[in-house]
């Protein structure tokens, strides 16, 4: 069908309500305001006012991971994209697929330089799969289809589109066809003799390992992995800094998570003889610790949805496909070639991983419940207490830092959005507009960020934008007053000890501290302060029934210790 063409701006929004965009998040400029107003004009598709542009594209990141849709982020020029950077390298890091959009200086007077004018594409191809300024009006609603289909097509990372201002106020030829949904292409299951062989070498093992990576969550194949871990009693780790819960914590397989330091790294490959990596996103930890973490005799599978991307350990052998078809296969032909021999072994190792899992549970809640009366609080303690008492439903957005391993290691999660976390990209100031994303995209869940004081300043600004639109999102700063993680860190890379690393600058928040609930509510957000677990607890959980942005300000311990090491 045909039909007489609108301008490029109303075009490109048809475009994207086609492929099934209901959001996009940013911070309007001059050379993007004829594509706001046809944001604004077309029905199915709302803007999301953010007051700085890094909150815009972790926000547009969010909305993607909870929904797995592709989420949008509209920036403004050369200084937009640059303040949008932080979390779109994030994002890049994360495997993301986020579609970014940007004005461009009117093509008629670029040869002068004007204000604004910069080469957007060459500023974001790096961090980008597929990166275009569209040249003719016809081409806009194309490149803009093309990059929402690459950012979602395995492997999936963020896409950019720039649209010079004479473009968007153009009228299109007459004639052209109307957008229609993309199909996105997929991969299909990984070849039968690789399948047939990784079988084997699973059986073979004595020690059978997986390595649950952001594929998984990111294919929503938790349940695949579940199945085929359980049907051959395989350990069970989440890989370091994981963007979901790739693999329930609460079934007993499951024993533990990865650290982002070479030690885990070493101990976990020495601890099975076969590993099953799972599309890991980070291969190397945050330190040094040498590049190899599996020795002689320790075989490696790999089953990705990315050729070029590896565990950063030799690989025996490669699976390239779908990860949920992948995982169903695997989980087939093992059951098909269980011998009763093999059976009896796997029952055996089941029942061990089992005792492991209940005794590692039960050395949480033993330490949880020995601080649990700690002022200022302990982290481990809050967590245990916190989980009891949340909805099923809870989504937990984590970007605590010096405390994620114990927001990770305390909860109980069931699906792969129960938790959500940071980056593997390390920049701070994406998990809070990521939770308001998150929450935007998915309704239905009760979001609950745990966040560091020092990440929560990045992008502080995500607060007013929940507050505009009544995001139902809870924002738990985890407050030491200090950046935590590097005086961990510190002790490790410099060897000192606590009492140097306060003559350290930099650190501290303090002189003043930040009064996060007077700075909540000057952006709209009501809060609270709180300083023992019981009534962080109780002001989480209010605020969860509130259905209102609430920020809950929860003075945690501020001693410190090693950090990856």
């Amino acid at each position: 069908m045909t039909t007489t063409s609108p301008d490029v701006s109303s075009a490109l929004t048809a475009t994207l309500v086609s492929q099934g965009v209901t959001a996009v998040f940013g911070n309007p400029g001059t050379t993007e305001l004829p594509l706001v107003g046809a944001i604004g004009r077309t029905p199915g598709l709302s803007y999301y006012l953010c007051l700085h542009e890094n909150v815009a594209t972790g926000m547009a990141a969010g909305y993607a991971i909870a929904t797995g849709k592709a989420g949008v982020s509209l920036l403004h020029v050369a200084p937009g994209i640059a303040c949008g950077l932080g979390n779109i390298y994030n994002a890049f890091r994360n495997r993301t697929p986020l579609v970014v959009l940007s004005g461009q200086q009117d093509r008629r007077h670029q040869l002068l330089n004007p204000v604004l004018y910069g080469d957007l594409v060459n500023l974001m191809r790096p961090v980008t799969k597929w990166a275009w300024e569209t040249q003719t009006a016809e081409e806009v609603p194309v490149a803009v289809g093309r990059a929402i289909r690459e950012a979602l097509s395995p492997a999936q990372a963020p896409t950019f589109v720039s649209i010079p201002l004479d473009l968007q106020t153009a009228v299109l030829p007459e004639g052209l066809p109307e957008p229609g949904a993309l199909s996105v292409p997929a991969l299909g299951t990984a070849s039968a003799s690789a399948i047939e062989a990784a079988v084997a070498m699973l059986h073979a093992a004595s020690s059978p390992a997986i390595i649950a990576g952001d594929v998984v969550g990111a294919g929503r194949a938790v349940d695949e992995l579940r199945a085929l871990a359980n049907g051959l009693a395989a350990a069970v780790y989440w890989e370091p800094v994981s963007t979901y819960a790739n693999y329930p914590t609460s079934d007993p397989m499951s024993q533990g998570i990865m650290f982002p330091n070479a030690k885990n790294f070493e101990e976990v490959f020495a601890r099975h003889d076969v590993v099953l990596a799972c599309g890991l996103g980070l291969r190397a930890p945050a330190v040094y610790g040498g590049t190899s973490w599996s020795t002689a005799g320790h075989r490696v599978i790999v089953l990705t949805d990315d050729s070029a991307q590896g565990p950063g350990v030799d690989v025996d052998l490669t699976l390239l496909g779908d990860v949920a078809a992948t995982l169903s296969a695997l989980a087939a032909v093992s059951e098909r070639n269980r011998t009763p021999a093999l059976a009896e072994t796997i029952a055996e190792r089941h029942g061990t991983l089992v005792e492991k899992h209940r005794a590692a549970r039960e050395r949480v809640l033993a330490s949880a419940a020995k601080r649990a009366l700690d002022v200022p609080i302990n982290t481990a303690a809050l967590m245990t207490a916190l989980y009891e008492k949340l909805p099923d439903n809870a989504t937990i957005v984590d970007e605590s830092l010096s405390n994620s391993a114990w927001v990770q290691m305390a909860g109980q999660f069931t699906d792969e959005l129960g938790y959500l976390g940071g980056t593997k990209g390390g920049g701070i100031g994406f998990g809070l507009p990521e939770a308001v994303g998150a929450a935007i995209g998915r309704p239905d869940r009760a979001v609950v960020a745990i966040i560091g004081d020092g990440s929560s300043l990045h992008s502080i600004q995500a607060l007013w934008t929940a507050a505009r639109y009544q995001v139902p999102i809870v924002v738990c700063v985890l407050n030491n007053a200090s950046y935590r993680i590097l005086k961990g860190g510190m002790m490790t890379v410099a060897g000192v000890g606590a009492e140097e690393v306060e003559k350290v600058p930099g650190m501290n928040i303090t002189n003043p501290e930040v009064d996060f609930v007077g700075l909540g509510r000057s952006f709209g957000v009501d809060g609270v302060r709180v300083d023992t677990v019981e009534s962080a607890v109780a002001a989480v959980l209010d605020a969860v029934a509130s259905r209102e942005p609430r920020l809950v300000d929860i003075q945690v311990d501020r001693s410190i210790r090693k950090i990856f090491s």
